[in-house]
């Protein structure tokens, strides 16, 4: 997946915090592309 690619190249330059809220709209294209991984352990 490239948004995690893209995520850990943002992380590797020390470029999270002045990119935050590029971070937050990956995260959310990450969760909405693998619900499961995020949303499987809150289901019982």
């Amino acid at each position: 997946m490239y948004t995690i690619s893209l995520f850990l190249s943002l992380v590797r330059s020390g470029q999270v915090n002045e990119s935050l809220d590029r971070i937050l709209e990956l995260k959310n294209l990450i969760e909405n592309s693998n619900p499961l991984i995020f949303y499987y352990p809150v289901k019982k």
